[in-house]
Parts: structure tokens; sequence; C-alpha cells
């Protein structure tokens, strides 16, 4: 068994994991980690303190993230102290909920494409307008930031 160290924590974690990476509801994220969706609400209300590998592995599939690495977020973080991003790597204790899901989303979710910036790299969520409303008014906004800085690159790509 996996014994999660703080499980409000952890709850919060996959919360926002599941919404960045376009799992609205815990219904959806049980289908798409296979698992079913009392396992899903378990985690994401912190009723239990264990799970098997297995499941934080099915878990991590459903979420589009490396199992090893939520498999340590689960047993080494907590929210007893925030520390500020970019301290530290690989340490999970002390890092905000917020902050630990983007952690544990983001790479996978941009893939080398995050490993090769030296820019800004931003997460956005939008509800109640379609995705390809919100794309367009993106990459409208960033050509028109390209065009003022010189060498200025930007791309859209959505994470679902």
């Amino acid at each position: 068994m996996a014994v999660v160290r703080d499980p409000a924590w952890f709850a919060e974690v996959v919360r926002h994991a599941s919404d960045l990476t376009g799992h609205p509801t815990q219904a959806a994220l049980a289908e798409a980690s296979g698992l079913s969706l009392n396992t899903v609400v378990n985690v994401v209300t912190a009723a239990r303190s264990s799970y098997r590998p297995g499941t934080l592995e099915q878990l991590a599939t459903g979420l589009g993230v490396d199992p090893v690495r939520l498999l340590a977020c689960a047993t080494t973080g907590n929210a007893t102290r925030t520390r500020k991003r970019g301290t530290g790597t690989g340490s999970w204790a002390g890092m905000s909920a917020v902050d630990a899901a983007a952690h544990l989303t983001t790479p996978a979710a941009m893939g080398d494409a995050l490993a090769s910036s030296s820019g800004a790299v931003f997460v956005v969520s939008v509800d109640g307008v379609e995705a390809s409303v919100v794309e367009q008014a993106l990459e409208a906004t960033l050509a028109r930031l390209a065009k003022r800085h010189a060498g200025a690159t930007t791309r859209v790509r959505p994470l679902s």
C-alpha cells in the first residue's frame, strides 16, 4: 500500500490536475483512469490515506502524468508550509496544491516544448466558452505580442 502523507492536500492536487488535464468531472477522470467512480471520489475527497500502487498508476494514466511522479507526490508531499516556485527540485513537501498540480501535469502535457522553453508557459482555464473561441482569441493576442517583440515565438496547444 502507498500511504498518502497528507490526504487532503493530495486530494486538492488531484482535483487541480484533473482540471488542468481536461477532466471536468470525477466521472470523466474515472473513465479516463479505468477506475471506479467510487475510487476517484475517495481520492478527491481524501476519504482514504492509502491506496494500492496500481490504483495510483491508473490514476496517473488517466491524468496523463508519470506514475512515479504521482506516487512521489502522494507519499512525500504536504501543505504544512508553502515554498516559492522554483526553489528546490523534485521535492513535493511544502509545495502548494496548485503549484504541485502544475508541476505534475505541465511537463507531461507540454512534452519537450516545456523542457526546451526559456520563456513563460501558462495554463489557461476558461469555462462557459467553446474551446475553439478561446483558442482563436489566444492566438490573435499572442500574434499581436509577437509582432511587437522581434524574435518572439508563441504557440497555443490544447492540453487534451
